[in-house]
């Protein structure tokens, strides 16, 4: 066990040097398990038919389902379709930024996820995918404006409490990032990102102990 927790302590000590992978320590959206609600952005609060909805939803659910296995163009593909039945579906904007977002095709991205949180200000992933594209391309101050618009909307969002507590790690603000990826594992216990994060925090704050028990 001695030599187990010195193995943690030399590799938590390595990853501090390591270079960061901005796309690796991203979190993206997809939007919340009740898609298969019908309502639109583009209804003003009205709902339309189920028959008429029915091929948006599935357009969405297979366009989310071929990003998350990379197969981006196809994806694109698919959220195209949903937005020719309604150009204004939050959830359709949103899964094509994200596939956009993935294919580094950043333009289209930001063009999208824009579009999303115009259509659907409440919903916060759109935000929380926006802010992502904002780190990437060095907009820290950006992103983090719209991570804290994100959170008033989902306080209880692991994702977006992880991301804001990323960039306040990368700003060396440890007691502002700790809280944050306490909040991540809280909402998450299952978030390894979130827990290896929060280790490399206390390590980082001098706190041995709490970073091995966090990684273990």
């Amino acid at each position: 066990m001695k030599f187990f927790r010195y193995f943690i302590i030399l590799f938590l000590g390595g990853m501090l040097i390591a270079e960061e992978d901005p796309m690796g320590n991203m979190t993206i959206e997809y939007g919340p398990y009740d898609i298969l609600q019908k309502e639109s952005a583009s209804s003003q609060g009205k709902y339309y038919p189920y028959e008429y909805y029915e091929n948006v939803i599935q357009y969405v659910q297979e366009g989310n389902m071929l990003a998350r296995k990379n197969e981006l163009d196809r994806a694109i593909e698919k959220f195209n379709y949903a937005i020719e039945y309604d150009p204004k579906y939050v959830f359709a904007l949103n899964g094509m930024g994200n596939a956009y977002l993935k294919k580094k095709d950043y333009d289209n991205a930001e063009k999208y996820f824009k579009k999303a949180i115009e259509s659907g200000p409440d919903y916060a992933f759109p935000y929380n995918n926006l802010a992502n594209l904002y780190i990437i391309k060095g907009k820290d101050d950006e992103a983090l404006n719209l991570l804290l618009q994100a959170l008033k909307k989902d306080p209880n969002s692991a994702r977006i409490n992880y991301n804001i507590g990323n960039l306040y790690l990368k700003d060396d603000e440890l007691q502002v990032a700790r809280s944050y990826f306490q909040k991540a594992v809280k909402f998450d216990p299952n978030f390894c990102n979130a827990r290896y994060n929060l280790a490399i925090t206390h390590w980082r704050m001098k706190k041995e102990p709490s970073a091995i028990e966090e990684y273990e």
